[in-house]
């Protein structure tokens, strides 16, 4: 039995002054009081959930409806029912002490709230080798590569610390490939693709999961890649033009907010060790959906599209939207008129920050929509000066937002 202190139970208890003239049923029994009784403090409130663990069940009545019943209990007697002298005026004291969860199962009872996936393993899938010694030679190899450019050298390196920083991803304390709990494992060789623009090259850390070891498999070959959820691209782009209002937004870092199950996240091994050519590499593992695996679109679809259905009913047209615009990340829609284009980013928003999802790099062909949106979550050329506005690429294609138009540049 657990108890909570506090500084009052309640307030004191009433005289009783027990008449047993008129109860001579009780007479010889032995109570846990000592009546005439007179006001008395509480000590102990004990709840109904421990009330059967100290009354036995034993039972006196009167053979009268006004006099009093006497239960037996491992303290003794006790006396329950009517006095007499008692006003008629009734009064109710009610008293909850609830014992807080301390902030850390708090905060972990949030995050559960998040997406967790699992791998979809092909069934009877043998054991994983370790490719430890494989991977290494992997890194000293992109290692090399990278440091022919200290810019995409630091790049890259700022992308994969990143991802250790914000909890993507975690040291592996226990190296033990064979361990007797771990029965998968499997490092994954990473390089960079970069996007480069006129200032800083954006980077994206990519895992090759394809890459076959020793065992003549990669982990591409043991897990089923997923159907294909995600809209024809085709008619997600004849729909966006039919909009006279177009609106292009696309979820951050998509992947990386939708955690891996712990089970899987040992084939999910990469080494690191911060550009540094001359250290000892150090083990680190994925716990959130990674680039580079087969099944990874797949998962990541999925749970955005589940989250859509289950807020169906309170955002029927932001959700709709999400299943039929939105192309594994990317959304492209619109609507017919400016304060229809508005109300729809704001309930996109609000829809995908229930999963915590954020839509980032907003623009429209009007600077209405990006206007109502926070800087940072604009695109970087969705100026609200249209004549300084560069084409944005749609899913690939140039859209110039000031004439609204596809535009395709050949070289």
């Amino acid at each position: 039995m657990k108890a909570l202190t506090v500084d009052t139970i309640c307030q004191p208890l009433e005289p009783v002054a027990l008449n047993m003239e008129a109860n001579p049923h009780l007479a010889n029994l032995i109570f846990i009081d000592v009546y005439p009784r007179g006001s008395a403090e509480v000590d102990i409130l004990i709840g109904a959930d421990y009330y059967f663990s100290f009354v036995n069940g034993e039972c006196i009545k009167g053979s009268k409806p006004d006099t009093l019943t006497a239960v037996n209990s491992t303290l003794g007697w006790i006396v329950s029912g009517p006095l007499t002298g008692r006003s008629t005026s009734n009064t109710t004291a009610m008293f909850t002490c609830v014992r807080p969860d301390p902030v850390e199962n708090i905060l972990k009872s949030f995050w559960e709230l998040d997406a967790i996936v699992s791998l979809p393993w092909k069934e009877n899938h043998p054991e994983l080798c370790d490719n430890y010694n494989k991977a290494v030679k992997r890194l000293e190899s992109v290692e090399k590569q990278l440091l022919r450019n200290s810019i995409r050298a630091e790049a890259y390196k700022s992308s994969i610390n990143q991802n250790h920083e914000r909890g993507f991803a975690e040291e592996v304390k226990d190296t033990k490939a064979h361990d007797n709990d771990i029965k998968l494992v499997r490092y994954l060789p990473h390089h960079a693709v970069f996007h480069d623009d006129k200032k800083t090259p954006k980077c994206r850390v990519v895992f090759d999961a394809s890459a076959r070891e020793e065992d003549g498999v990669s982990l591409n070959d043991y897990v089923l890649p997923g159907p294909a959820l995600q809209p024809n691209l085709v008619s997600v782009l004849l729909r966006f033009r039919t909009h006279k209002i177009g609106l292009m937004a696309d979820i951050e870092k998509m992947f990386l907010q939708i955690k891996l199950a712990e089970k899987d996240r040992d084939v999910h091994r990469y080494v690191w060790r911060d550009m540094q050519i001359d250290g000892s590499p150090t083990i680190y593992r994925m716990t959130r959906v990674a680039f580079g695996v087969n099944c990874s679109p797949f998962l990541a679809i999925a749970t955005v599209q589940n989250h859509a259905e289950r807020f169906m009913l309170e955002f029927p047209e932001a959700a709709k939207r999400v299943m039929d615009d939105m192309y594994v990340g990317d959304c492209l829609t619109g609507a017919d008129d400016k304060e229809e284009a508005v109300k729809l980013q704001k309930e996109l928003t609000e829809l995908m920050h229930r999963a915590a999802f954020n839509l980032t790099k907003w623009s429209s062909n009007t600077e209405d929509v990006p206007s109502h949106v926070e800087e940072k979550d604009r695109a970087p050329n969705a100026l609200i000066d249209f004549r300084e506005r560069e084409p944005l690429k749609a899913l690939g294609i140039c859209w110039n937002t000031l004439t609204d138009c596809f535009e395709f540049h050949i070289p």
